[in-house]
């Protein structure tokens, strides 16, 4: 999926200025995705690959290459979207879901095997660590924690703890609930079915709306969404979608 959305047209543009592509060959000899064989590093979209990459990993980037970031993250989230709709059109389950955990790597800038917790600000790799190694692997985990024991354990000053909760408590909590209508509950093969599903996401009882979505790394406002997906994982089949 990352060479798919990195070969895209959208960014024939990308500028590479004179001595970048020893800084795109660096970064991707250290990257996750090992480059393609024969790769040219004076590509613009090998530049991208090797930017998202070094998006997701969170690798320190300077002068250009940072603004670079900021116009290719948000191309590669429209992109992403647009993928999910062309495989659903095509009924491929397991596609349709990497394009969208992709598309939640984009916006949070780390990888779907990073820790969760690393959607919260002042957390780093080492921090996100040392709670793992406690036990303690998502932020709902964190929440759960008696309130001496999580100060204890992220060692914040009060200022950055106060910016943790805060996304914590905007953290989505997304309850879902589904029911067939066929009679008996019995559907055979071939044969037309309605689901009825309902989503509830908890919100305090004066929010009116939800506000943007805490995402240091995106370049931007980054609003709440959601895909719901009704497939066969058994046959990895794309029954249904709707975001």
């Amino acid at each position: 999926m990352l060479e798919i959305v990195c070969a895209a047209s959208e960014f024939d543009t990308v500028p590479l200025r004179p001595g970048e592509e020893d800084t795109v060959e660096r970064l991707l000899k250290h990257a996750v995705v090992a480059a393609p064989a024969r790769v040219k590093y004076t590509d613009p979209h090998t530049k991208v690959n090797a930017l998202l990459q070094a998006h997701f990993s969170r690798t320190p980037l300077a002068g250009d290459l940072v603004l670079d970031v900021r116009t290719i993250v948000p191309e590669a989230v429209r992109l992403l979207q647009a993928c999910v709709d062309v495989i659903a059109s095509s009924g491929w389950l397991s596609p349709a879901l990497v394009a969208m955990e992709m598309s939640q790597m984009v916006s949070q800038g780390c990888w779907d095997k990073d820790s969760p917790l690393l959607q919260l600000p002042h957390v780093t790799k080492d921090l996100a660590k040392r709670c793992g190694d406690t036990g303690v692997g998502s932020v709902f985990e964190l929440l759960d924690l008696e309130d001496d024991r999580r100060r204890e354990l992220l060692n914040l000053p009060e200022s950055q703890l106060a910016d943790v909760a805060a996304v914590c408590a905007r953290y989505p909590d997304i309850q879902l609930t589904y029911e067939s209508t066929s009679s008996g509950g019995s559907v055979l093969p071939g044969e037309a079915m309605q689901l009825l599903v309902s989503l509830e996401r908890e919100m305090d009882e004066d929010q009116k709306e939800l506000s943007p979505v805490p995402a240091a790394r995106f370049p931007g406002r980054r609003d709440e969404a959601w895909w719901l997906v009704v497939g066969d994982p058994k046959v990895t089949e794309l029954l249904w979608l709707r975001g």
